[in-house]
């Protein structure tokens, strides 16, 4: 009689799809990584009655100590004149504060099940790193897009791995804003706060 809230991730997908991926979309894992969060929705479905499994992806939030891409984009920036970010990955970015406070949501509404949950919207990693620059006023900054041949990975990455919250609209409760707000407050909270 537990219940349990799992977090997944948009990567559980081969990235084939050209619009990003719904709840009705079926998970064809190709990391190791992804394949591992695929088992273990699997098994929250197998042997639980009471669950909530949510996927996201491209996530943001980490504050200062973030190794992840916002931030990198942002360490680099303070160093660089040119950035490269790849044109061919795309994901639908998502601020860890609206995802904490979507999943809030969810779980008081007891409504059972499998939910994506992303700031709205999609983008590739070249088009946020230029958002990431404006909303930072890193005027001196120019971004240039690469293809992912120039950052080989050891883990393939699927080339599209944008969610939509299709569950959450079916029920009215998609309130998640868009990627484009959400990025240009965490980063304008960011800014600020470094200055203290």
């Amino acid at each position: 009689g537990a219940e349990m809230l799992y977090v997944s991730t948009g990567s559980v997908f081969d990235g084939t799809k050209i619009e990003p991926y719904t709840e009705f979309d079926t998970p064809n894992p190709q990391s190791i990584y992804s394949k591992s969060k695929y088992e273990g929705e699997k098994m929250v479905e197998r042997y639980l009655h009471n669950y909530y499994i949510v996927r996201t992806g491209w996530l943001f939030g980490g504050g200062k100590e973030d190794k992840k891409f916002v931030a990198k984009i942002l360490d680099i920036a303070q160093t660089k004149h040119e950035i490269s970010a790849v044109i061919d990955k795309i994901g639908s970015p998502t601020y860890t504060l609206d995802l904490a406070k979507g999943i809030k949501e969810l779980i008081e509404t007891g409504s059972y099940g499998l939910y994506h949950m992303a700031n709205k919207g999609f983008c590739t990693r070249f088009e946020c790193a230029r958002k990431i620059v404006e909303y930072a006023g890193l005027v001196d900054v120019s971004v240039n897009p690469v293809t992912s041949a120039s950052f080989p990975l050891p883990a393939p990455r699927p080339r599209m791995e944008a969610l939509r919250n299709y569950h959450l609209e079916l029920l009215r409760r998609d309130t998640l804003r868009s990627w484009e707000e959400a990025l240009k407050d965490y980063i304008h909270w960011l800014m600020g706060s470094s200055e203290e």
